[in-house]
């Protein structure tokens, strides 16, 4: 996952997910080694600034403000099923346009804008572009705006593995 913020705070993270919403995200940028894991029975987070088997160990809560991006994006609240939900609360009452058919890092895709009526905003964003892989119909580029039309975030989901096994301690080391 690469992301890009307004203020062009750029985030490189290798992101995996399992369910019941399971989620381990390895840092490259901005903070290299660092490696986060929300487990979603206990709802704590286990973060190893350092990498894994490193010292020190932190066991916090979702709700840290040390590990919330600038926008109070939070772990638990960060996989694509929350995206698309928040994708359908602005479809619900707003306009849902298909934008194009692209090509898009040598994949087919639909891109579509979804803005929500008025002045309405989902987790402060108004409208959102996003391109969905024609092949499995899941995210490959999300861009979202705020009600003035200012880009919030760019987010590419590039090199995506769908239905992958992970090795037994992956998410409790």
């Amino acid at each position: 996952m690469r992301s890009s913020s307004a203020r062009d705070e750029n985030k490189i993270i290798r992101y995996s997910y399992q369910k019941p919403g399971y989620v381990r995200m390895d840092f490259t940028q901005p903070y290299s080694g660092a490696v986060l894991i929300f487990n979603p029975v206990s709802g704590k987070v286990t973060l190893w600034p350092f990498g894994v088997d490193t010292l020190p160990v932190l066991h916090l809560l979702p709700t840290n403000s040390l590990i919330q991006d600038e926008r109070g994006h939070r772990v638990d609240r960060s996989d694509i099923g929350v995206l698309l939900g928040n994708v359908r609360h602005l479809q619900r009452e707003g306009t849902t346009t298909v934008v194009a058919e692209e090509r898009l890092a040598g994949r087919e895709t639909t891109h579509v804008s979804v803005m929500g009526p008025g002045k309405l905003t989902v987790d402060g964003v108004h409208r959102y572009d996003i391109w969905l892989d024609n092949y499995h119909g899941l995210p490959a580029k999300v861009i979202s705006y705020a009600p003035d039309g200012q880009r919030l975030e760019t987010v590419l989901l590039d090199a995506m593995v769908i239905n992958t096994r992970f090795p037994v301690n992956f998410f409790t080391p």
